[in-house]
């Protein structure tokens, strides 16, 4: 047995650190890894927002709620019709300053009481698409890949 360490390692496009130690392995003739806990990712999966993009909290009314409902579920809602919304309630809101709108619902409480959350910078970037985990195993003309070693039966 070695010494843990921690060593970094590659699943689906994303690098994830382990803290393992090295142990010799009878049956297969060599020293393997044997993984002691896993550390969680290198960097974030996910982004989070900065702490510059903090959101302000507004409590809306039913009503204020039932319009916004309303407007996403017939895919009409637009940046000029949440500030007009918003500024009903007696927010100022200058044009071209609201990125991003949400809406919070505490559903513990018994009368759970909506809230407006407003972003008047980007929350967050959008995340960067995966690389893409799948190898092609056939070209495009149906030719198999060569194997970059013959096999131990010599053939390619």
């Amino acid at each position: 047995m070695s010494v843990p360490r921690v060593i970094i390692t590659r699943s689906r496009g994303h690098l994830y650190r382990r803290r393992v130690e090295y142990v010799y392995d009878s049956a297969r003739k060599r020293t393997v890894p044997r993984i002691l806990e896993n550390l969680g990712p290198v960097k974030p999966i996910y982004r989070r927002p900065s702490a510059s993009s903090t959101a302000e909290t507004y409590p809306c009314t039913l009503l204020q709620f039932g319009l916004l409902a309303t407007h996403l579920m017939n895919r009409t809602l637009t940046a000029e019709i949440a500030r007009h919304l918003i500024e009903g309630m007696g927010v100022e809101i200058p044009p071209g300053t609201l990125h991003a709108l949400g809406i919070r619902v505490a559903l513990g409480k018994k009368t759970p009481s909506p809230e407006f959350l407003l972003w008047r910078s980007p929350p967050s970037s959008p995340p960067d698409p995966a690389a893409s985990a799948k190898r092609r195993l056939r070209s495009s003309t149906g030719a198999r890949p060569r194997r970059s070693s013959p096999s131990k039966d010599g053939s390619p």
